[in-house]
Formats: structure tokens, sequence, C-alpha cells
């Protein structure tokens, strides 16, 4: 508690210190940056705490088994490379819709991970309109084409 006082009495001070200089400086000219950098200051001051705080938060991996951490670290690395492949995916499906001026309700990208850590695209699922459903399938076979990938097209129901 007494180092929340002293960060907020230093702040304080701070503030004091940066609006007396900027009442030194000349409002127009160089006096804009200087006034940036005084700003600029002021921040790093009431940042630079909050950094060590969060430093001695974290979690020590050095007191953790090593393959603990190896698998934790390898678990994240494939749900992130799943999502990012599931959005690149996406991406693609719906800027091939829009080639055809279909708008998806929903896109399901459903992807599996084999043992080797790849990552494999199973199907992609695309749910549209049913006044939709003619220009997304001809749509969707160009995306299977293009991504080699099956893509399936389903009506909201």
């Amino acid at each position: 508690m007494d180092g929340i006082r002293t960060w907020s009495a230093l702040v304080c001070c701070g503030a004091v210190g940066c609006c007396a200089v900027q009442l030194l400086v000349p409002p127009e000219g160089t006096g804009k940056i200087f006034r940036l950098v005084v700003i600029t200051f002021f921040l790093c001051c009431v940042i630079t705490p909050l950094l060590k705080v969060s430093s001695q938060l974290s979690l020590p991996v050095e007191f953790l088994p090593e393959d603990i951490v190896s698998q934790e670290l390898n678990e994240r690395v494939e749900e992130q490379l799943k999502i990012q492949v599931e959005s690149v995916v996406t991406r693609l499906v719906e800027e091939g819709l829009a080639t055809r001026e279909v708008r998806a309700k929903k896109i399901t990208v459903n992807t599996d991970t084999s043992e080797d850590g790849s990552i494999y695209i199973q199907q992609v699922v695309v749910q549209v309109d049913k006044q939709a459903v003619s220009p997304a399938l001809i749509a969707c076979e160009m995306l299977e084409e293009q991504l080699g990938v099956k893509v399936s097209v389903v009506t909201q129901e």
C-alpha cells in the first residue's frame, strides 16, 4: 500500500512539474514539439511502475518442470496456429463468396491436428440464406478448386 502512495505522489509531482514547464514554453513553433516531449515524459512516469508490477505477477517458468513447460507451450502454439488457419480460410471463403455477391451467415472450418502436429482442414461449411444458395454453390465450387478442401453450403433454417 505504501508503494501505491509513493507512486501516486510521484505522479502528482511529475504532473505539477510538467505543467510548470509547459507554462514557460512558447505556444507556437518548437513549443508544440516540447509539449509532446513533456507529455511523453509524463506518460513514461506513469507507466514505468506498472510495468514493474506486471513483471512481478508473472508465473516463474523456471520453477516448473521442463516437460510441463514444453507441453504447455506446444499446446498454445498449436491452438494459435489452428485459429490462424481457420481465420485465413474464413477470409478466403468470404472473399470468394463476395465475387458472387453472397454473404455468409456463418462459416465453420473443421480442422484436425495429426500426431506430428500438422493441421488438416477437413471441411468448410458455409451457411447462407435460402435465396443465395445458387450463387453460393457456384462460388463454393471455385473455392473447392482453390483451397483443395470440400466446401459445403447449408441453408439457414
